[in-house]
């Protein structure tokens, strides 16, 4: 065990279409090689480094690097973020950038769960040659088991406006970043937080969404209302 790691804050990798996705890295301070464990998120990392599956500061000190990555489109990370998009290939680029960095001996596992499950599993499809193992934690058995379950007929409506709740928190902030307005977002956000029946019960369904989002109700909606969309049938 070591007492003295290092911790760097929005380390930027590139995805293959260029575009900059940001991790924090926690590792041993001792200028060696470590085997790797990398989870990815789109709820934030900042607040990911230390939870019921993994410490990323205990992990460090027991030798292991820690790669904690905010998923495309969100928090530190660039690009747009889609409702349901594939994360494979997001996730076959990070292993291998964590496998190629001086500090990894070139053994990358994952962990995480529920969406971070969910992106192990996706990982495991597209098959990157330094990936050892996965540690998904309640996550579907499948990528697309969740809109399997949708398209037989039970829209789990709760499930879904209680995490579009969650994550419309930091599309707000990021709009206000670029100048933008998102007053009518937070509005919405608090809604559901004070209001979530009436979400649920308002018809037609596509307006129980945030207007104010604009085209991406249309994402939005099609996990809702077309929970088996073209993009995910690859997956």
């Amino acid at each position: 065990m070591t007492t003295s790691i290092r911790i760097d804050h929005d380390v930027p990798m590139q995805t293959r279409d260029g575009v900059t996705l940001r991790a924090d890295v926690f590792r041993p301070d001792d200028g060696g090689r470590h085997p790797a464990l990398l989870t990815r998120t789109p709820y934030g990392k900042h607040g990911y480094f230390h939870n019921d599956f993994v410490s990323a500061i205990a992990a460090a000190r027991e030798g292991f690097a820690v790669v904690i990555q905010d998923t495309r489109g969100r928090f530190a990370s660039d690009g747009d973020y889609v409702p349901g998009i594939p994360e494979g290939d997001d996730s076959y680029d990070a292993v291998e950038w964590v496998a190629s960095q001086p500090w990894c001996d070139g053994a990358v596992g994952m962990y995480g769960a529920s969406y971070g499950g969910r992106v192990q599993w996706e990982a495991a499809i597209a098959q990157p040659p330094s990936l050892r193992a996965i540690a998904p934690g309640i996550a579907d058995a499948s990528p697309i088991n969740w809109s399997e379950r949708q398209l037989k007929g039970a829209v789990m409506l709760e499930d879904t406006l209680s995490w579009l709740a969650m994550m419309v928190v930091d599309i707000a902030a990021r709009t206000e970043a670029g100048g933008g307005d998102a007053s009518a977002l937070r509005a919405w956000t608090a809604r559901a937080g004070t209001d979530l029946d009436g979400l649920l019960r308002h018809l037609p369904l596509r307006d129980a969404l945030p207007p104010a989002l604009g085209p991406a109700v249309e994402q939005f909606g099609t996990v809702i209302l077309d929970p088996l969309p073209t993009r995910c049938a690859a997956v």
